[in-house]
């Protein structure tokens, strides 16, 4: 039987990235041996090291890391862990697989998949096991570096599809409290501006089978007692057929679950027949990106219901919510500083509505990013029709550039340093950084539904998590946890791991 390894790159702060366990699970049905290695930010260089020397054997075709953005952190001691690799075992291929194109250098990475992957991994093992030449498979042009990237989403699409299990085994050691994640769908049927998600505009049902997502939740509760769920979708409620299809998948099981996942706020509002079927599948982590409460802002990213009856609307939906449901509840709203028509003074007056009429809930405030390097970024709208709507760019020597920004590369480093007549980039963020400090600071709000995979993947159960507060150096404290925990729950982890 071909073999292995995957090493899910991230770390104990966020829940398990679901791309390798979703590749392993299609490979086991073509009859591969795939074992994933989870919390790997987290492992020693050395304990790395001893694991691939006792998993790693003349099966091994190759080595897979899944990235959650773009978490390689190149130089760091994944690099060296590929280097290492490829000067102990030269003919064990290595490949990378995450939504974005890669920005690291990843030296002995021999493929790239950018994307969701099924389709692509499939052909692609096929060279591995010596049935396809590699001189078949599609490799993208645009890739700015020198190594072969295969475009996923472009060349091998896998949307729709009515099978998106992922089956987990007992040696992957998932504890009950843990948050997992789950599809419903592909795809989204909204365009919003500024997205950067590759799938928008979709028609018709993009969704997977309903016995697909019950067999998925049911197995996994059986074997390890999960309940909670983070939901992938885009827009989970875009139709009311669908959440009727999975509120019935979910009375099946033999338990009740809790799935926190994007919804879309100006339907939830419209759409009351809706707030049943959500309740009853215990859909009661909901993420509302409203991004503004501007009507004027609102209408030039597609959300055109008025301000008044979406707020409104939404002090309705969380008394439906946290008076009715059978777990507690709870609301997300996500507000972005710097959209077109939006001021400091607008942005101010959405935040100091939240403040008064959101306590006991979330909110998650962000500058606006925009992308610009297709290379290396997925690119929104927006992203190409910046200057139609007002923006220039904020070059370095400009005296409204910050000396000391304090700008940390992430995934999408070609974010561009804008500003318009309005504000810069850097007011934006400097909006969104002291609303975050102050609001924990006072404790005015909850933790986020998004945030609770922090507390959860400590063990605390949903009632704690909902409960939990970070200190008000929140920042500094979360990153961290991100990059180098190594508290009882990883050391387990890693023990029990390198016992097998």
């Amino acid at each position: 039987m071909n073999h292995a390894v995957f090493f899910n790159v991230h770390c104990l702060g966020q829940r398990r990235p679901p791309g390798p366990y979703r590749i392993a699970t299609i490979l086991r049905n073509e009859g591969w041996d795939i074992e994933v290695i989870d919390f790997c930010n987290s492992w020693k260089l050395e304990e790395l090291q001893e694991l691939a020397k006792a998993r790693i054997t003349s099966k091994t075709k190759f080595v897979g890391f899944g990235v959650m953005f773009d978490m390689w952190n190149s130089p760091g001691h994944m690099e060296t862990f590929s280097i290492w690799l490829k000067e102990k075992y030269p003919d064990v291929k290595q490949v990378l697989g995450g939504q974005y194109p890669p920005v690291h250098t990843a030296t002995c990475i021999d493929y790239f998949i950018t994307g969701y992957a099924e389709h692509a991994i499939i052909e692609l093992v096929k060279v591995f096991a010596g049935s396809k030449q590699e001189s078949e498979i599609k490799f993208d042009p645009l890739h700015k570096g020198t190594k072969k990237l295969i475009n996923g989403n472009k060349d091998y699409p896998s949307f729709p599809m009515k099978d998106l299990m992922i089956s987990y085994q007992d040696r992957d050691f998932i504890h009950q409290d843990e948050w997992l994640t789950i599809e419903f769908s592909r795809g989204c049927k909204f365009k919003c501006p500024y997205c950067t998600y590759p799938i928008l505009g979709v028609k018709g049902d993009y969704s997977r089978d309903a016995d697909d997502a019950y067999r998925q939740l049911q197995e996994t509760y059986d074997k390890f007692g999960v309940t909670n769920y983070f939901v992938a979708d885009e827009t989970f409620n875009d139709r009311t057929a669908k959440i009727e299809k999975f509120a019935g998948a979910v009375k099946q099981l033999s338990f009740d679950p809790w799935f926190s996942g994007f919804i879309r706020a100006d339907l939830l509002v419209s759409r009351e027949e809706d707030w049943q079927p959500l309740l009853e599948m215990g859909f009661l982590g909901q993420f509302y990106g409203i991004e503004t409460f501007n009507y004027k802002s609102a209408k030039a990213i597609k959300k055109g219901m008025h301000s008044d009856k979406l707020k409104d609307g939404l002090l309705r939906v969380k008394d439906y919510f946290k008076n009715n449901g059978r777990k507690l509840y709870r609301g997300n709203i996500a507000q972005i500083i710097g959209l077109p028509f939006e001021t400091k003074e607008t942005a101010a007056s959405s935040l100091k509505w939240l403040e008064e009429n959101w306590i006991g809930e979330a909110v998650t405030v962000v500058p606006l990013e925009i992308p610009t390097d297709p290379k290396v970024d997925i690119l929104s709208e927006m992203s190409l029709n910046w200057e139609a709507l007002g923006y220039e760019k904020l070059e370095t020597d400009s005296p409204e550039f910050p000396e000391h920004h304090g700008i940390k590369n992430g995934h999408m480093n070609s974010n561009m340093f804008w500003k318009n007549k309005h504000m810069t980039y850097f007011e934006a963020m400097k909006m969104a950084d002291n609303w975050k400090l102050q609001s924990e600071k006072n404790r005015i709000l909850g933790v986020g539904s998004f945030a609770l995979d922090f507390p959860m993947s400590r063990g605390m159960s949903l009632e704690q998590a909902l409960e939990y507060r970070l200190p008000p150096t929140y920042s500094n404290t979360y990153d961290e946890h991100l990059m180098c925990v190594r508290d009882t729950i990883v050391v387990d982890y890693i023990n029990r791991k390198l016992s097998l």
